[in-house]
């Protein structure tokens, strides 16, 4: 939003599209996780509630995009939409710690307890973070050759006409 470069404006747009696509994954495995557990597939925990509206800015940062009458209001209307929903993040990470609910207390970052999840389940978490990082990483990059792929094939046909 400050620079206003497109190079910019590409990644938040690559970043915003796989993010869609990962917090879509997430609420439908945590649903499927929950059934059994649970006894139902959703509740208005808060820490769900939080995710639910983080994935409504991701899908409104993509229609605001989608919809703005211009590319270049496109660009500024979802930068502000983004840093609106970043700001939701940091609800999304503490929502168990603010409010007890159905979500056990962190048991990684900052404000976890030491040694509150066993070794086994650390080792699995950090390895299971670190592969959806480098898919999130491979994803990045081929979305953003896509981008400048679709950019040549427009001027191409605007040199054309």
């Amino acid at each position: 939003l400050l620079k206003r470069e497109a190079k910019w404006d590409r990644r938040a747009l690559a970043a915003a599209e796989i993010g869609v696509v990962y917090l879509s994954v997430s609420m439908v495995s945590g649903a499927i996780w929950a059934k059994p557990v649970w006894g139902v597939w959703w509740t208005w925990d808060p820490k769900l509630t939080s995710v639910f509206v983080l994935w409504v800015v991701f899908i409104g940062y993509l229609m605001v995009r989608a919809y703005a009458p211009g590319r270049r209001q496109a660009s500024v209307w979802s930068a502000a939409v983004g840093i609106i929903g970043f700001a939701n993040v940091p609800m999304v990470y503490l929502a168990s710690q603010w409010w007890r609910s159905l979500h056990p207390e962190l048991v990684v970052g900052p404000l976890a307890e030491t040694g509150s999840l066993e070794s086994s389940m650390r080792t699995t978490l950090y390895f299971s973070t670190l592969v959806f990082m480098l898919l999130f990483v491979y994803l990045f990059r081929a979305r953003l050759a896509q981008q400048r792929d679709e950019e040549a094939v427009d001027q191409l046909r605007a040199e054309a006409l």
